[in-house]
């Protein structure tokens, strides 16, 4: 069975591709909009690796990160962050809330899928 990957975009092309990126490599992909419908699909299904958007509308990415790590039952779940800004203080943010790696967009689909598969790998 592959792994089930969450992808969590407010921007529909930049979550499509994703999801194509990974569909394409065999992965199980659900692809959201929102912090909060993340949140639903991690009560509903186990997930295995999460990459979530920085800059959402609803619950952003930092607290969604948060989120994540204060539950017992998903703070074990690798998480990439997402973002268009690339700002050194949004990956030491990240990385001091407990995200896995990070990636900036638009990043390679070589990029994207080394990172997933180095993460599902540990």
């Amino acid at each position: 069975m592959s792994a089930h990957i969450l992808v969590v975009d407010d921007s529909v092309v930049a979550r499509r591709i994703i999801v194509q990126i990974l569909e394409t490599a065999g992965y199980e992909v659900t692809g959201v909009t929102s912090g909060a419908e993340a949140l639903a699909v991690f009560e509903a299904e186990p997930v295995d690796l999460a990459i979530f958007d920085i800059a959402m509308p609803d619950i952003d990415g930092f607290t969604l990160l948060r989120r994540v790590r204060e539950c017992p039952t998903y703070k074990h779940i690798p998480v990439i962050m997402l973002t268009a800004s690339g700002r050194d203080e949004d990956v030491r943010t990240a990385r001091e809330m407990g995200a896995n790696s990070f990636l900036t967009k638009p990043s390679s689909s070589q990029m994207i899928m080394q990172t997933v598969a180095g993460l599902l790998a540990d």
